[in-house]
């Protein structure tokens, strides 16, 4: 066994591994574990975490039973805050292990050195929640033996107290005061863990404000970089243009080559494009290339947070997101497999706390919010059925009124979901804390759940139209040009439901405008109806609307958006013609845009002017 110590020990410190060798030697722990000393033990699970040859089953089923045997005989605090730091290391949170190594450490924290102190800071920073006492003890010993603190130590230091959600801005402020008078030794690695540990305890000493250094950028990888960006995201008074060019610059450099996502990473790297609104178009595409790799290994929270954030882009972001999964089979086949995973998650929660469903419904609602907008309607059906299960729950529709229940609504009519949206509706109308502008967005929703008739609303025999009217000034008139005979209620469409942005669908525009100057054809392109509804081109009366990723869901089918604004612009007395983007495609590719153009006005002749007419027709 001292053998088998003296080789792991090599190969760490050399940071290099063999697969066949580690191998035979896990085969051997699984037998001779029992006749390690506790300092065996302690180097074998040093050297194996550091090396990530450290499974879950050795370290949990093997190591730890005979680690908990022999805790009196180890080298206290040195090896047991090895120990915890191995574990951690390994990403296994063997709870009885780290249960009686809290026990025995929280006597002994005045014995331990710095190197001690951040090891163990760093073990047990997920689940500080249950030693509280244990990191009062070590928050004290801390700041008492701070001058003794490598940069490294304090780097991790911070990074593990910042995770734990240690509140203690004098603590933070005394270690970020003594990064700075070693800042010359501070790594490039030592500073992303810094950050993230500031971000995390979202604290910011003035100390701190001078510790970005454009030229670190070169030192990190491309995952250190948007460990850092991400954690900027969360430091706005820690701004760096500078900084953030540079990183971003590593970023696109790394993706290109051998480096690629992991799901966290693209979770992270998406965060940071919402919330910086960064308009990295060249980045996004890299990163939906490597999607489906990604998406096939990837965990139920890793991909819900990954997927939320793609929904949360801006419009000429996720209309490209749009048309990648429009465009790639391999894409969708992964992320029905996601979501059908995710919905099950959902309703096991349920079934682990069926007292309280409100969880639950919370995470469904989020759930098929990003669903719809990004469009996604191919296995939604199922969700929409668990969220109308979780309906007949009282509790969760008499509950007190949350934002999601708005934004629920508009989803389950986004995607075609009609009795989920009329439900979802009376809830919302029910509550005596809807807004002006939650009344706004549900006209939208009204709109496109009550098929036409007398008007726009048509018979709308649960009172919702009259419900959503009652706020005066609700629906601005269409303005006096309007030559509609119909009465038109209002504008049942906002623009958060269906923001326009300039994706692939311009460049059609741009083609049918050069056609239609060329069939002498006055008209308007990309045009707002009551500076609401945003139109390709417009003729007279007569509208032509481009039809693409971001108007249609996966299954094919037009969004509840898409329904809206057409029914609300009929209402107002346009002529509509819809067109699907491929057949706009093929026309242009075949020399018959204007052709195609022709037949399309045919169908909308009325719509337009005598003159138009005779142009088209004569």
């Amino acid at each position: 066994m001292s053998d088998i110590v003296s080789v792991l020990w090599a190969f760490a410190s050399l940071n290099l591994t063999h697969s066949e060798l580690f191998a035979e030697i896990r085969q051997v722990l699984h037998r001779e574990a029992e006749n390690c000393s506790p300092k065996e033990l302690t180097q074998i699970t040093w050297a194996l975490s550091r090396l990530k040859e450290a499974d879950e089953d050795l370290l949990r089923h093997v190591m730890a039973p005979v680690i908990r045997a022999k805790l009196l005989e180890f080298e206290v605090p040195r090896d047991l805050c090895t120990l915890a730091f191995a574990y951690s290391n390994a990403r296994v949170m063997e709870e009885g292990l780290f249960s009686d190594l809290a026990h025995i450490l929280s006597s002994k924290v005045r014995l331990m050195n710095a190197h001690d102190i951040s090891s163990v800071v760093a073990a047990f920073a997920t689940i500080e929640y249950a030693h509280k006492s244990f990191f009062k003890a070590l928050k004290r010993h801390t700041k008492a033996t701070l001058q003794t603190f490598t940069p490294l130590q304090l780097a991790r230091t911070i990074h593990g107290f910042g995770i734990a959600g240690v509140d203690d801005p004098s603590l933070y402020r005394k270690l970020c005061d003594e990064v700075m008078k070693k800042r010359e030794q501070l790594h490039a690695k030592n500073l992303v863990e810094i950050l993230i540990g500031l971000a995390e305890a979202e604290v910011l000493p003035e100390s701190a404000l001078t510790l970005l250094n454009v030229d670190t950028a070169k030192w990190l990888d491309a995952k250190s970089c948007i460990q850092a960006l991400h954690a900027l995201s969360r430091l706005p008074q820690l701004g760096s243009e500078a900084f953030q060019k540079e990183v971003l610059k590593v970023i696109r450099k790394k993706a290109q080559g051998w480096w690629r996502f992991e799901v966290e990473d693209l979770a992270d790297l998406i965060e940071v494009m919402v919330v910086l609104n960064l308009q990295e178009m060249f980045l996004l595409k890299l990163s939906l290339g490597q999607m489906p790799r990604l998406l096939r290994n990837s965990t139920t929270t890793g991909f819900l947070r990954l997927w939320g954030g793609l929904s949360e882009l801006p419009a000429i972001a996720k209309e490209q997101v749009q048309e990648e999964i429009h465009r790639n089979q391999h894409l969708r086949n992964a992320i029905a497999s996601c979501i059908q995973q995710g919905i099950e998650a959902i309703a096991s929660m349920i079934e682990d706390n069926d007292s309280n469903t409100q969880p639950a419904m919370k995470a469904a609602a989020e759930l098929m919010l990003a669903c719809a907008s990004l469009g996604w309607d191919t296995n939604a059906q199922s969700l929409a059925d668990l969220i109308m299960t979780l309906l007949e729950d009282e509790n969760v529709k008499s509950g007190p009124h949350e934002a999601w229940w708005v934004s629920l609504a508009w989803a389950s009519g986004e995607l075609g979901f009609e009795e989920l949206s009329k439900t979802c509706l009376k809830i919302c109308l029910d509550s005596k804390d809807l807004s002006e502008e939650d009344r706004r967005r549900l006209s939208t929703v009204a709109l496109f759940v009550n098929e036409a008739g007398t008007d726009c609303f048509g018979p709308d025999p649960d009172g919702l139209r009259e419900a959503l009217c009652e706020a005066p000034g609700n629906f601005p008139q269409e303005d006096t040009s309007s030559t509609s005979s119909r009465s038109f209620k209002g504008s049942y469409w906002h623009p958060e439901m269906h923001s326009s942005s300039k994706g692939s669908s311009s460049e059609k525009v741009d083609h049918i405008s050069r056609a239609l100057v060329e069939m002498n054809l006055p008209h308007e392109k990309t045009v707002k109806i009551a500076g609401l509804h945003e139109v390709d081109i417009r003729l007279e009366r007569a509208l032509l609307l481009i039809l693409g990723p971001k108007d249609l869901a996966t299954s094919g089918k037009a969004l509840g958006s898409t329904v809206a604004r057409k029914r609300a612009l009929e209402a107002m007395g346009f002529m509509v013609k819809e067109i699907y983007v491929q057949e706009v495609e093929l026309a242009i590719t075949s020399g018959s845009l204007q052709e195609l153009l022709w037949t399309c006005l045919a169908e909308v002749g009325d719509g337009l002017s005598d003159g138009q007419k005779g142009l088209t027709f004569k």
